[in-house]
């Protein structure tokens, strides 16, 4: 079996590992592909402190404080100051 065929082939945890592992997946195309995926309908969980991208990104927002969920927001009535006061307080 030649290397192109066994890499057509991978299972997709060895396929996953090689993309990663290239340094293609920079910040910015995280935040480019969290967003065709939610265009896509496809739905993801994004754990970060970056508000901006947050508040960009989501369709909901959950402030956890010590492992629990203290504060719900839908992104149209969320700001970067009510997510920081209910993490804080």
């Amino acid at each position: 079996m030649s290397t192109s065929q066994h890499t057509e082939h991978a299972p997709p945890a060895m396929a996953a590992r090689r993309f990663f592992h290239t340094g293609w997946l920079t910040q910015e195309r995280i935040v480019l592909l969290l967003a065709v995926l939610g265009m896509l309908g496809i739905r993801s969980i994004d754990t970060n402190a970056r508000l901006r991208e947050t508040l960009t990104l989501s369709d909901r927002i959950l402030v956890t404080r010590q492992g629990r969920v203290v504060e719900e927001f839908a992104p149209e009535a969320a700001t970067e100051d009510k997510i920081m006061y209910a993490a804080v307080h």
